[in-house]
C-alpha cells in the first residue's frame, strides 16, 4: 500500500482540471505514508474546488482522517491532552461536515466515530459513557451503509470488548468475539483479492484478547453455535446479525484461550514472513504479539 508519490502538478489547478479523483489518490498515498499534514495541507487546498456535496463529502471525511493520526501524533510526542482533543474535536467537526454533505457516505460517520473515540479513551470511561451511545450509533450506521467495511466491525467490536455490561453499559465480549471474526473475514477476503497488501494485524490480535477475555471452553463453544445460528437467521439487521456471527462458521475444537494463542502465534508467524520490510507498525504489532505470547504461555 505504501507507494512512491509522483503526481503533483494538478494541485496548482485546485483539482479543477484534471477532477478530484487523483488529487484525492495522492492525498491517500501521503497518509498511506504516514505524511498527515501534508496529506491535511493538499486536502484543504482543494476542498474549494468541489463542484458536489458528494466530492466535498470526500475531502472532508478524509480531513477527518488526518486529524485523526495527527492527534496520535501529539499524543505520541507527548503533547498536552488538551492539545490532542483540540485536534481530534477539529476531526468530528469536519466528519460532522462529511455527514451534512453526503448523509450516504459512510466514512463520515466512520472517522467521527474514531474521533470521538480517541476523546473518550483520553478523559477515561467513567467521563466518557456519555458519549458511547452515540458511538454505537455511528459505527452501526457505517455498517448498514457499507456492509463490507471490515474497519467497522473491528472497531464496533473493540467497542463491545472495552466496555463495561449491564447495568453500567451494553459491553458485551461475545458480541465481541463475532464481530471481531466479521471484520477478519471480509479483511482476509480484500487480501485474497489483491484489494488489500498493507495488512493491519491488530485484527487479529484484537480476535485473539477477545477470546481470550471470554474464555469459553471447547463444549460450551460447541453448544452455542446452534444458538447463535438461529439468531443469525431471524435477526431483522445487519449489525444485529453481526453479533451472531460466530455462528455461522465452524469453530475448532478447542478452547477460546487455546485459539487465542494459536492466533497469536499465527500472527508472529505472518509479521516474520513479511517479504518487504517491517514498517513501524509491524514492529510494534509484533512486539505487542510476543508480550501477548509470554504472558499467555
Amino acid at each position: 500500500m505504501k507507494r512512491v508519490i509522483v503526481a503533483v502538478l494538478f494541485v496548482a489547478a485546485g483539482g479543477s482540471v484534471f477532477g478530484l479523483d487523483p488529487t484525492l489518490s495522492q492525498a491517500d498515498q501521503l497518509d498511506t505514508l504516514g505524511h498527515y499534514e501534508q496529506a491535511r495541507t493538499l486536502l484543504l487546498s482543494i476542498l474549494p474546488a468541489t463542484n458536489s456535496r458528494t466530492e466535498r463529502a470526500d475531502v472532508l471525511w478524509r480531513l477527518a482522517r488526518e486529524q485523526l493520526s495527527l492527534g496520535e501524533a501529539d499524543q505520541s510526542a507527548g503533547r498536552s491532552n488538551d492539545v490532542a482533543i483540540a485536534t481530534y474535536d477539529k476531526g468530528q467537526q469536519y466528519a460532522q461536515q462529511a455527514i451534512e454533505a453526503d448523509p450516504s457516505n459512510s466514512e463520515g460517520y466512520f472517522w467521527k466515530s474514531g474521533n470521538m473515540g480517541k476523546v473518550g479513551l483520553i478523559r477515561g470511561p467513567l467521563n466518557s459513557l456519555g458519549m458511547v451511545p452515540t458511538l454505537q450509533s455511528l459505527l452501526s450506521k457505517t455498517v448498514e451503509l457499507s456492509p463490507n467495511d471490515d474497519k467497522a466491525y473491528f472497531a464496533l467490536g473493540q467497542l463491545y470488548a472495552k466496555l463495561p455490561g449491564w447495568p453500567i453499559s451494553f459491553g458485551n465480549i461475545d458480541y465481541a468475539v463475532s464481530l471481531a471474526r466479521k471484520s477478519i473475514m471480509l479483511l482476509d477476503r480484500r487480501i485474497a483479492s489483491g484489494a488489500e497488501v498493507n495488512v493491519d494485524f491488530d485484527f487479529y490480535l484484537e480476535l485473539a484478547r477477545d477470546l481470550y477475555q471470554r474464555n469459553w471452553d471447547a463444549g460450551h463453544r460447541r453448544n452455542e453455535q446452534q444458538s447463535k445460528r438461529k439468531r443469525f437467521a431471524i435477526s431483522p439487521d445487519i449489525v444485529e446479525k453481526s453479533f451472531y456471527y460466530e455462528g455461522t462458521i465452524t469453530l475448532s475444537d478447542q478452547s477460546d484461550r487455546a485459539e487465542a494463542v494459536a492466533i497469536v502465534r499465527n500472527t508472529i508467524s505472518m509479521i516474520q514472513s513479511k517479504t518487504t520490510p517491517l514498517t513501524s507498525r509491524d514492529k510494534s504489532q509484533l512486539a505487542d504479539a510476543e508480550k501477548l505470547l509470554a504472558e499467555w504461555r
